[in-house]
């Protein structure tokens, strides 16, 4: 691998690593957040929060950030995991990596919140989702130390 470095001094910075072949292994900021990488897609599942039969009807993202959309059925319930998101590749360091939920639309902002572990985010909400909805939310990670 060798390094790159796009640097004119605004916040604008990158630096990363690169493959001989020429792929973008991973893309930091000057700050070190990640901007771009690699990984595979991570693995998104329904929760029981969402109601037996809910169903996820779009992911698009990768490990550090991405958005989901479910559709909940059955009997949401309250404080119980809607999505769980298992990392493609899992966060390193003794501190779990930080998290930020967007909800995307009004059913959505039903006070969702998160709980992140370096290999999986958990997305719940802290009343029961409404049956046969749509919900929408974005999500941010940024690795542990």
């Amino acid at each position: 691998m060798t390094g790159y470095n796009y640097a004119d001094g605004t916040a604008n910075d990158q630096f990363g690593l690169v493959f001989q072949s020429g792929a973008l292994s991973q893309r930091l900021d000057a700050f070190g957040r990640p901007r771009q990488g690699t990984t595979g897609a991570p693995v998104v599942a329904i929760g029981a929060g969402a109601g037996a039969g809910a169903t996820i009807t779009a992911h698009t993202g990768t490990d550090s950030h991405g958005n989901v959309q479910i559709h909940t059925a059955g009997s949401p319930a309250a404080n119980s995991p809607v999505v769980t998101v298992t990392f493609a590749q899992p966060f390193v360091g003794t501190n779990p990596p930080v998290v930020q939920i967007e909800p995307k639309d009004a059913g959505a902002a039903n006070l969702y919140y998160a709980s992140c572990t370096n290999t999986v985010l958990t997305i719940s909400c802290a009343t029961a989702p409404t049956t046969g909805t749509n919900y929408a939310f974005d999500y941010f990670v940024v690795g542990g130390a």
